[in-house]
């Protein structure tokens, strides 16, 4: 390569504009999988106004209260339930992630008969339930009313 045509690329090379954040994070979803240079939640940063919600880090602090907290589906699965008057009954639990933490939470049947079509829709999630904690006294879970 002559220093010529080195010095041609160089000049081709100065007038690529660099990336958006957005654009970055979206190669890398398709490369890797995953976000590197975004928080996954910031895709959705001007349509939610996180404010409102009270951050899945501080959920510790409200035990046996009601909180609405909103994140981004991370996980998600079905199962029925397996006692009660009516076993077989249909029920999910969710992963929740904001830009503080993780959280499981938990739609019981009732809950999952009325708003579960709602946890398909959209991959963000705001929901309002009761800080429950872990039996272990490690952690809390959200038991969803709605």
């Amino acid at each position: 390569i002559s220093y010529d045509e080195l010095d041609r690329f160089r000049r081709r090379v100065e007038h690529v504009r660099p990336w958006t954040l957005r654009q970055s994070a979206e190669a890398e979803m398709e490369l890797l999988g995953f976000p590197v240079s975004m928080h996954p939640v910031d895709y959705f940063a001007e349509a939610v106004e996180w404010a409102q919600y009270c951050p899945i880090a501080e959920l510790e602090r409200f035990q046996r209260c009601e909180v609405t907290v909103c994140g981004l589906q991370v996980a998600a699965r079905h199962t029925t339930t397996m006692v009660g008057k009516r076993p077989g009954r249909l029920m999910k639990f969710i992963s929740l992630a904001d830009k503080t933490g993780i959280l499981e939470t938990v739609l019981f049947p009732g809950v999952y008969q009325r708003f579960g079509r709602l946890t398909a829709r959209s991959p963000i999630l705001a929901v309002t339930g009761v800080v429950e904690p872990f039996e272990s006294g490690v952690g809390v879970n959200l038991r969803v009313r709605r």
